[in-house]
């Protein structure tokens, strides 16, 4: 309502409980006319998909704007930087596991890898 006072009548008049009919393009028309005011793209919404059909349901597909190639772009930078923040973590946490795993070796074979003072004192009495 805020957005379009216009594409929110159009699209209560099709929705609205006890509608007589609804005109889907209508409906798909008047909210992708206030994507870019809601800060949306036609990337981020999508179509309606049919899996049966393994395509999009007739009049259902997604909206084209300039901006789609934009979208793509922040996407993939952004599943870089995620790969690359689980990748290090992934390594850290190997790491940390091997170190884990070498002193538990040691502390088995009766040469623990830290000593306390009491241990280094009754080892030299």
């Amino acid at each position: 309502h805020a957005a379009n006072n216009e594409a929110a009548a159009k699209i209560y008049s099709n929705l609205r409980v006890g509608a007589s009919n609804t005109n889907f393009q209508e409906v798909k028309a008047a909210f992708e006319s206030v994507y870019p005011k809601l800060g949306l793209t036609c990337a981020d919404i999508g179509g309606l998909w049919n899996e049966a059909g393994k395509g999009y349901y007739p009049g259902m597909e997604p909206c084209t704007d300039a901006s789609n190639t934009e979208v793509v772009t922040k996407t993939n930078s952004t599943l870089a930087i995620a790969l690359g923040s689980g990748s290090t973590f992934g390594a850290l946490f190997a790491i940390a596991l091997i170190a884990i795993l070498y002193m538990r070796s040691r502390e088995k074979q009766g040469a623990p890898v830290f000593k306390t003072s009491e241990m280094d004192s009754s080892v030299k009495a």
